[in-house]
């Protein structure tokens, strides 16, 4: 579907989990595929308290043969509840030293999960982001 409709965007919700192996696999069969996403979801919460060496093996894979550029953040609120938990885990999250060198996984840097987080989903919804807007002039401070 991805080739026939190159104008669209395809987001594979869940992250494709448990195939995660196979979504990311479509794009080291076709590199220039760059309309193919996955949302991490219920993934990430599903596995990053009781397995948390699994979610370093989903998320290592998808951001290694997806690339960072098409992993995208996304949370489950009816499923899990308020989704602070989740967003405080990813902000901690880092993928052993092992795995990355082991596996060639990508070190999860703060650039690298800004972009998870938002900058993707902005990216491809054409949204603004303060990462993408120019900077703001330095403020004065005035005595009140």
């Amino acid at each position: 579907m991805c080739d026939d409709f190159t104008d669209l965007n395809f987001i594979a919700y869940h992250s494709a989990w448990p195939y995660q192996h196979e979504l990311a696999a479509l794009k080291g069969f076709k590199p220039q595929r760059k309309n193919l996403y996955a949302e991490v979801g219920s993934t990430f919460a599903a596995t990053v308290t009781n397995r948390p060496l699994e979610c370093a093996h989903v998320l290592g894979t998808l951001l290694r043969d997806l690339g960072p550029d098409y992993v995208m953040w996304g949370t489950d609120s009816a499923l899990w509840g308020n989704p602070q938990w989740q967003i405080d885990a990813f902000r901690k999250f880092q993928i052993p030293a092992q795995l990355v060198e082991g596996h060639g996984y990508p070190q999860l840097t703060d650039e690298l999960k800004a972009k998870v987080f938002g900058q993707n989903a902005a990216r491809i919804w054409n949204l603004k982001t303060t990462a993408s807007a120019p900077p703001l002039e330095p403020r004065r401070a005035v005595a009140v």
